[in-house]
């Protein structure tokens, strides 16, 4: 007899990259891997790969791209920096990507996709990182175009913290993911959370609650988010633990952008209440207000909806 439990389960099997997924990304990468250390001059390397690539906490998606996150890691000290100018070092890593790929520079990354059937199929993110060795610490290349610096940041020890093996935390942040691209998929890009920031959200949730089932988890997380927002609805906050900047940056750039956030956020909050409000009295008509944020959400046998859904409601 299905449960609600039981549903969302059933719907992050749909939804999850599986192993023969992440070998298909991981031939593309290296691929370019490769590219970059054919062409690129007087530099050394080695590659972090980074995000839900690492993570495992990838997502299927029927209108978007998947992605990986792979850091190059140049083998520049510190005392040497001064000698390798950050815009140079990026725009050398840029250039030996093989102009044949679609490729953009941008202000965190560089970004290699790879297209099928005239559609992208894949896209691999490069943070550019220097690293010395000596003292373990990371320099990113931050910036656009003309306008890089080395900033510090700690790509290793964020992804380690993110790591896990709680399936329970992978799936909510698969599920939260799915939300968001949903939600946004109208909006401007700006307005959208970043996945980092999702990931951090739920992972701090798990730090300090104990977890019951995927409903209650993801309204808990979906207040969170609700209260990110300042209380005139034109700011936004969260600090990443581990480069100290503002993870919404790019949406806290404009108050429009903060307010579609909230906007959505709030529906989000709304449906999942509506939810769990009428879960008990029909799973059938449950299923049918989550797929309002989850699409594709898998509905229960009809026979199971009503009267037999009441009786094994304690079990979600």
């Amino acid at each position: 007899m299905s449960t609600l439990e039981n549903l969302f389960k059933d719907y992050n099997d749909e939804i999850m990259l599986h192993d023969s997924d992440y070998e298909i990304m991981r031939e593309k990468r290296d691929l370019i891997i490769e590219e970059i250390r054919d062409n690129l001059d007087d530099l050394t390397f080695s590659v972090i790969n980074l995000g839900s690539y690492k993570l495992k906490t990838g997502v299927k998606y029927k209108d978007k791209d998947y992605d990986i996150d792979c850091g190059i890691r140049l083998n520049i000290s510190k005392s040497d920096l001064q000698d390798y100018d950050a815009n140079k070092c990026k725009r050398a890593v840029y250039n030996a990507i093989s102009n044949y790929r679609d490729k953009k520079f941008k202000t965190k990354c560089l970004t290699a996709i790879y297209q099928k059937d005239g559609d992208p199929n894949y896209h691999i993110d490069f943070p550019v990182f220097a690293y010395d060795s000596e003292i373990s610490k990371y320099y990113l290349a931050d910036g656009k175009q003309d306008n890089v610096e080395w900033v510090e940041s700690k790509p290793e020890d964020l992804i380690n913290y993110l790591y896990s093996s709680d399936t329970n935390y992978k799936r909510i942040v698969r599920l939260l993911k799915k939300w968001n691209n949903k939600a946004f998929a109208n909006k401007p890009n700006y307005a959208k959370a970043p996945s980092v920031a999702l990931t951090i959200e739920a992972k701090q949730w798990f730090e300090g609650n104990v977890y019951n089932n995927d409903l209650d988890t993801l309204i808990a997380i979906a207040n969170r988010l609700r209260n990110l927002v300042s209380f005139d609805e034109t700011s936004i906050y969260k600090q990443n633990p581990y480069s100290y900047d503002n993870l919404y940056y790019k949406m806290d750039s404009d108050e429009k952008y903060v307010k579609s956030f909230l906007e959505e956020v709030d529906k989000f909050y709304n449906t999942l209440i509506d939810a769990k409000n009428i879960k008990n009295k029909s799973l059938y008509e449950c299923c049918n207000k989550l797929r309002k944020v989850f699409p594709d959400f898998p509905e229960p046998e009809k026979e199971e909806s009503k009267d037999s859904f009441s009786r094994s409601a304690k079990y979600a």
